[in-house]
């Protein structure tokens, strides 16, 4: 009797542990459900103290404040803003069009929902796009697609000012590196069955200007972002017809979208794309028809560089944490443009 006394206690106790094995350990989820509801009253209590979210030096002496030399660190992202400082890469092929991609995008300043961002335009060869910069614009010059891809592929944005045509964009391997960036990363190539383009004027579509689509930014900064007058572009603008005779550009990819068309023909002048490597970076192509120092262009293209960069800013970096939680929330400006940014602080322990 005594044996099968013993062979039942075992059983149970096994039981027994078995069943603590798989109980939660109330200390640590516990700790996190805290450090989440301490990271949501913080995010608030910013807010409502009116805190700058753009000034990392304020932020951080804030948020250290509240957490009063705790082992807790942290990072703070926003996203939908246009980043305070953009580095832009010019490949360039003389240095009349890196003059022309400078002047057009560092003058004049301007300021839009109380921030004054700013580009530094440098010049940059196309045997390598260094992942440095938020943006590269791409003046009559091929790139490798090898290139292009890790660069995008690593959240950067690249834009393209040329006038395409079969040369550039045809369909096929017979047009190698330089057709695979279009059809590939861009999204576009030739098309004999496309009408080409006339000499009318040249605007934003329907679907650039509803508030819904994915690529409205594009035409939201367009639309408020001051010209070299200080004054605001008409939101009905027309441009003068940039196009060449050649560019009949097909959309190929679904992702890819056209932002801007000719009256009449429908022939694209700008098409943008998104998550285009590995579900990151952003392309854009404009013909390259124009001056971008003209007033309108010069809005456009600054327009283009925001949207192109990411539209993102870790103002306090992201840094290696111990178990991290997140919150996250809304905040509209509108002093300018409506613009709603999401607010996302991140906390964990040191150790």
């Amino acid at each position: 009797m005594h044996i099968v006394e013993i062979i039942i206690v075992v059983l149970a106790m096994f039981v027994v542990m078995v069943q603590l094995m798989g109980t939660p350990n109330i200390d640590t989820d516990w700790s996190r459900v805290s450090l989440s509801m301490k990271a949501d009253d913080l995010l608030h209590s910013l807010e409502a103290a009116g805190i700058e979210w753009f000034n990392s030096a304020r932020l951080s002496a804030a948020i250290n404040s509240t957490l009063n030399m705790s082992n807790l660190i942290y990072s703070v992202r926003l996203s939908n803003v246009i980043k305070p400082d953009m580095r832009v890469g010019c490949i360039c092929f003389n240095e009349g069009e890196f003059a022309e991609v400078k002047a057009a995008l560092e003058t004049p300043t301007f300021s839009i929902n109380s921030q004054s961002p700013g580009f530094r335009v440098e010049n940059i060869t196309a045997d390598e796009l260094p992942f440095n910069y938020n943006v590269i614009i791409i003046m009559d010059r091929n790139i490798s697609y090898t290139n292009a891809y890790k660069y995008l592929a690593n959240g950067g944005g690249l834009i393209e000012v040329r006038d395409l045509s079969l040369m550039l964009a045809g369909p096929g391997e017979n047009f190698g590196d330089e057709g695979n960036v279009h059809q590939k990363l861009f999204g576009i190539a030739f098309s004999s069955e496309m009408p080409q383009p006339s000499q009318a004027e040249i605007s934003f579509n329907s679907q650039a200007t509803f508030p819904n689509s994915t690529y409205f930014n594009v035409y939201n900064y367009f639309s408020h972002i001051p010209n070299s007058t200080g004054m605001k572009i008409n939101e009905t603008h027309y441009f003068p017809d940039f196009l060449g005779s050649e560019e009949q550009i097909k959309i190929i990819l679904p992702s890819a979208r056209a932002l801007m068309n000719q009256s009449g023909t429908g022939s694209p002048a700008l098409i943008v794309n998104k998550a285009v490597a590995e579900n990151r970076g952003r392309t854009a192509w404009l013909s390259g028809g124009r001056l971008l120092t003209e007033d309108d262009m010069s809005v456009l293209i600054k327009s283009l560089a925001i949207w192109a960069s990411g539209e993102e800013f870790s103002v306090l970096p992201s840094i290696s944490m111990v178990s991290p939680m997140k919150a996250t929330m809304c905040k509209v400006y509108n002093r300018d443009m409506m613009q709603p940014v999401e607010i996302e602080l991140t906390m964990g322990s040191v150790y």
